[in-house]
């Protein structure tokens, strides 16, 4: 065929259909796989939770409702810590498989150490806050309730684990680590489910709310699988996570001090929750409080700077002041 005397040729794709099929099943199976264990995961605790919280002698209404709590109203909370530190932790992604592709897995190991450590920073403080808000928290949109915030309060910092859980598997789907990943999935869901009730009863001996063994189960669970998976990585490319563990502990210290300053705020201040105005006074003055203890802290330890980098926090700061910041001070 000829347009405007310039000849043209039609020529068929080589690549057929079918093969096309079988590189998207292919490619999308593990994500499917991962998406289905975290079904299982909650089909799991729930229905064992169920038959623990039976055998220890709670009602069926108290069961239902703890069972509620955990599985649906709970994890509104959760998708607050997950949404906002995934997002941030997930971006470093695409630039992992750069860095795969070009063989580098020095630099693989620098950026997967990162999004632990990005992770790490947002998700540790929001879920150690949420959790000394548990009570206010649910009092505000539940209406008071002692099983409800007990159950917030281990569910969220359960979301700190799957955070991780969530960044390990999509990093080692990106490396494509398929076999690992099944395997891994499969040892914590194994783990999860066998601890479901013996912990259930065992929190309860100890004087603790049994339901908290259930998300005990589940973190556990989440470890081992992060451990599998990370510890293939190290045995065949030598990846070292001494930067996240350094981090974590440095976490750990404007988090103790924002503890200690939101405890000894609230035994100061008395605030009645039974009051919906004063439990929102509550979660106010305690966010404003905890979170400028803990960033002050956290300066002080140049732990942003270490972990998001000092250039990429000047542009950041130039932004929100709306004015020019140089990145050479």
């Amino acid at each position: 065929v000829s347009v405007l005397g310039i000849k043209e040729y039609k020529t068929k794709n080589k690549i057929e259909d079918k093969e096309i099929i079988k590189k998207i099943l292919y490619l999308s199976f593990p994500f499917i796989i991962i998406n289905i264990a975290s079904s299982i995961y909650n089909f799991t605790d729930m229905i064992l939770l169920l038959r623990g919280l039976n055998i220890l002698g709670y009602s069926t209404l108290e069961a239902e409702f703890i069972q509620s709590a955990m599985t649906t109203w709970s994890n509104k909370f959760c998708m607050i810590i997950s949404s906002f530190a995934m997002g941030m932790g997930v971006s470093l992604i695409p630039h992992i498989v750069s860095s795969y592709v070009k063989g580098n897995w020095v630099d693989v190991c620098n950026k997967m150490n990162k999004a632990y450590q990005i992770v790490l920073v947002v998700s540790i403080p929001c879920a150690v806050g949420i959790c000394i808000l548990a009570k206010p928290i649910w009092n505000v949109f539940y209406g008071a309730n002692e099983y409800g915030y007990n159950v917030l309060r281990a569910m969220i910092l359960s979301a700190v684990f799957a955070n991780l859980y969530n960044i390990t598997f999509n990093t080692m789907q990106s490396l494509n680590r398929y076999k690992v990943v099944y395997l891994s999935v499969f040892l914590g869901f194994i783990v999860n489910a066998f601890l479901d009730i013996p912990l259930t009863i065992i929190f309860k001996k100890f004087g603790l709310p049994p339901y908290w063994g259930v998300t005990a189960s589940s973190i556990i669970g989440y470890c081992i699988s992060i451990k599998t998976a990370t510890r293939d990585l190290k045995r065949s490319h030598n990846m070292s996570y001494k930067t996240s563990y350094k981090a974590a502990g440095k976490i750990i210290v404007p988090t103790s001090a924002m503890i200690l300053v939101l405890m000894l705020f609230n035994y100061v201040v008395n605030f009645n929750l039974t009051s919906t105005f004063q439990c929102i006074l509550m979660i106010v003055f305690n966010v404003i409080i905890g979170g400028t203890v803990y960033l002050f802290i956290a300066n002080k330890l140049h732990l942003f700077y270490d972990i998001i980098g000092e250039k990429e926090i000047r542009k950041v700061l130039k932004k929100l002041t709306l004015r020019r910041v140089s990145l050479e001070d």
